[in-house]
């Protein structure tokens, strides 16, 4: 049986990717146990599913991807799944710390969370004062955290017409397709309105949530260029003197909601990136050098 009480309920979890919906849902009334299993792990399942089936061509109008799979647009005709007898939930009899970990993480409200403090091996280090010449001598091969460098960005200024928020991005451009990805390996690429997923991330309850990751928005989005000024020790552009045919992606728009983020990783082709955060907080973790 699948789900066999040799195995750990994480790799309870895992193997139940190899399964379609139908297969989840004739899983689910097995026993109380495989009922909770799919239940409870539902989100990131039938997520799974719905990208698999769906990709980006879907609106978050339903209270889960579970509905999602069998409806994907409101005006979509609701492709019920078969009807099933119902299977009576377990009192006592269950527990798993890994479920109970997993719908924690998925609900909890991480708004209040203190961020731990900055490794002091990362100097913090004024763009008034920085020169090119003093960043490539002390801070080209190191992360380094540059303050004062977005203050004058329209893009930042609060009350301005070209601030980035997702409402303000949603309003200019909620009608833009754009590349969204997922800690999963989900081939070919998502591809989704802005505004359908901004729709999706205010209201999710995903343990890793989709995010924006889209390369394309100066072609897409091109007023958006003109909403920040790339800061003057990173005017040095190597890759600009390739042809656009052949030049590698080089900036990219992120956008998401609480939980999301990339796992473990090294840029394209081993290259270094700055990044500027405009809204809310994002931690970044890295080996020492």
């Amino acid at each position: 049986m699948l789900l066999s009480t040799h195995l750990t309920d994480h790799l309870k979890a895992y193997l139940t990717l190899l399964l379609d919906a139908e297969d989840l849902l004739s899983l689910s009334l097995v026993s109380p146990s495989t009922y909770v299993h799919v239940l409870l792990i539902a989100w990131f399942l039938s997520l799974t599913q719905m990208l698999r089936k769906h990709h980006g061509n879907f609106t978050y109008h339903l209270p889960s991807w579970k509905h999602l799979y069998f409806c994907p647009r409101p005006s979509a005709a609701m492709a019920r799944p078969p009807a099933r007898p119902s299977i009576a939930l377990p009192t006592n009899a269950f527990t798993s710390d890994f479920l109970y970990r997993r719908y924690c993480r998925c609900h909890m409200d991480i708004s209040s969370f203190t961020p731990p403090s900055v490794d002091p091996r990362i100097p913090r280090v004024s763009m008034t004062t920085l020169t090119p010449t003093l960043f490539f001598g002390q801070y080209a091969r190191r992360p380094v955290i540059l303050t004062d460098a977005i203050s004058s960005w329209p893009s930042f200024t609060p009350g301005s017409p070209q601030q980035w928020t997702i409402e303000s991005l949603v309003a200019r451009f909620g009608d833009v397709v754009c590349r969204v990805t997922h800690n999963l390996d989900v081939q070919p690429p998502i591809r989704m309105p802005l505004a359908d997923f901004a729709a999706y991330a205010a209201a999710q309850h995903d343990e890793t949530p989709l995010y924006v990751f889209d390369q394309h928005f100066g072609t897409t989005m091109p007023p958006l260029l003109d909403d920040y000024a790339i800061p003057s020790v990173f005017n040095e552009d190597l890759l600009a003197v390739l042809p656009p045919e052949v030049r590698p992606d080089f900036r990219w728009l992120v956008v998401g909601p609480a939980r999301s983020g990339a796992s473990w990783h090294v840029d394209p082709a081993k290259t270094s990136a700055w990044n500027a955060l405009l809204v809310g907080r994002k931690r970044w973790a890295m080996y020492p050098p």
